[in-house]
């Protein structure tokens, strides 16, 4: 680098110091290479010839000499003409260096051109990458193709990302490649324009795994609309985009979509709607207004929506007064059913009485056992109430069934209790019918089937019959089990 730099300097000082030489005076002696290939080869004719008037060639010395007589004339003729060729030399030596410079600068903008050209073809050659492992990403058949493509996809995701929001917006893309083009542009630095994924949300309306996302993040960023959204789907006719909005709701307990909710109940036509609309209702908070109104789909002849609606009021321990009462002055079975259900969710004396003042009735029996059964403990009260109600009601079977039921849900010293009411009444009674109730229970929950209830069953008042027989010989093969 520095020697050309060198070379430059050494030359131009070569081609400049002789003038500054003459223009004092004519004494200089001239090398022949620099007289000949210099100054006479950048003399025009005239030039040369007044310089070959005033100098000679010393052919011993290898130079061109100054003659030794001159007129003043020819002195500043001779002056004169070795400016102009000097002046010439470096006019010359500028115009060299100004083409040099032009070439040097089209060999610069062709290499540039050169490494443009090369990186559009890097970049077009990248973007077709990126072309494919999208496609890979959407139609890849095996676990291995699609992690592949997604590790590429993460590793150059800003670069990817340009391309998300055209898949996005794209209809024909299936929903769990959507969903996961979302997700990965929640990773990437290029900021979501919420107004373009609203428009993708209502392209791609009936995709609901990757609104169950979409949806989500929307909420934050533009609620306003986001509701205005999400009501529409509740309004539409279109029963998937119905299941969409309830389940964006169910998952985030948006209480915005209440009264829309409530709306679109009085004026759904299909069963499998109301029962979806019922069931979301759930996971938000119901005012009593809004309750008293839904206490009507307690009487709907759909038992889904009578399970529906039990399960939303089981929510609500507060109405269980209201629903008793309803309970009391109904004549509807369906109607009564569904409430004894869901009063059975409650957990209170209250619920505890109405349900054994009930369990004579054979209409709501299967309704008031699995009520007690569902239950995770049962207390001493409760057990107390029900063996009054035993002895109140006659010694009614269906209590004998309730205790076998719910004996696993006592504590030790009450399941004592329990124990010795059935090896008392196995012993002393006297109607076959309620021994074989007993039998049936100690069937019904082997746990109950100790050294004390066989012990009773050897020892009965009465002579048993053959079914009571089969019974104790079954009991007796369990006893052995246990």
């Amino acid at each position: 680098m520095m020697k050309p730099m060198m070379n430059k300097i050494l030359i131009f000082l070569f081609l400049v110091f002789p003038l500054f030489l003459f223009s004092e005076e004519l004494t200089k002696n001239y090398e022949t290479s620099y007289f000949e290939e210099i100054l006479l080869k950048n003399a025009d004719q005239n030039e040369k010839t007044v310089l070959l008037k005033i100098y000679y060639k010393n052919k011993k010395k290898s130079h061109y000499l100054l003659i030794k007589k001159i007129s003043p004339e020819l002195k500043d003729t001779a002056l004169k003409t070795i400016a102009s060729i000097q002046e010439k030399i470096l006019q010359k030596e500028e115009e060299r260096k100004k083409e040099e410079e032009a070439l040097l600068i089209e060999k610069q903008k062709e290499e540039e051109a050169k490494k443009k050209e090369e990186e559009e073809k890097k970049k077009e050659a990248f973007q077709e990458t990126i072309l494919e492992k999208l496609d890979l990403l959407r139609y890849a058949e095996t676990k291995k193709s699609k992690q592949e493509a997604l590790d590429f996809i993460i590793e150059n995701i800003e670069a990817v990302s340009h391309y998300f929001m055209k898949e996005l917006l794209d209809p024909d893309n299936e929903d769990n490649f959507l969903a996961n083009i979302f997700s990965l542009f929640k990773y990437s630095e290029k900021p979501m324009d919420p107004d373009q994924l609203l428009q993708s949300a209502e392209i791609q309306k009936q995709k609901t795994f990757y609104l169950s996302y979409l949806i989500s993040w929307l909420y934050q960023k533009k609620k306003e609309e986001t509701v205005i959204f999400v009501s529409s789907l509740i309004d539409s006719e279109n029963l998937n985009e119905n299941n969409t909005a309830m389940l964006l709701i169910q998952k985030n307990k948006w209480q915005d979509f209440k009264d829309p909710l409530l709306s679109r109940l009085k004026s759904s036509k299909t069963l499998t709607l109301t029962e979806t609309i019922l069931e979301t209702l759930r996971f938000l908070k119901l005012e009593e207004k809004d309750l008293s109104f839904l206490i009507s789909y307690f009487k709907n002849s759909d038992k889904g929506i009578r399970n529906t609606t039990i399960r939303l009021f089981s929510s609500y321990p507060e109405t269980e007064k209201k629903l008793i009462k309803l309970f009391d002055l109904s004549t509807e079975f369906f109607l009564k059913d569904a409430l004894i259900r869901t009063i059975g969710e409650f957990e209170t004396d209250t619920t505890t009485a109405f349900l054994l003042e009930n369990l004579n009735d054979t209409y709501y029996q299967n309704a008031i056992l699995l009520a007690f059964q569902k239950k995770e403990k049962i207390s001493s009260i409760t057990l107390n109430r029900i063996v009054y109600f035993f002895h109140e009601y006659d010694e009614n079977p269906i209590y004998i069934h309730l205790f076998s039921l719910i004996f696993s849900q006592l504590d030790e010293k009450d399941k004592t209790v329990l124990l010795d009411l059935f090896s008392n009444k196995i012993q002393t009674s006297e109607d076959k019918d309620t021994i074989t109730a007993f039998c049936q229970a100690l069937l019904r929950n082997n746990e109950m089937i100790t050294e004390k209830t066989k012990a009773a069953l050897q020892h009965l008042s009465v002579r048993p019959d053959w079914i009571i027989q089969k019974l104790i010989l079954q009991i007796f093969d369990l006893g052995k089990e246990n």
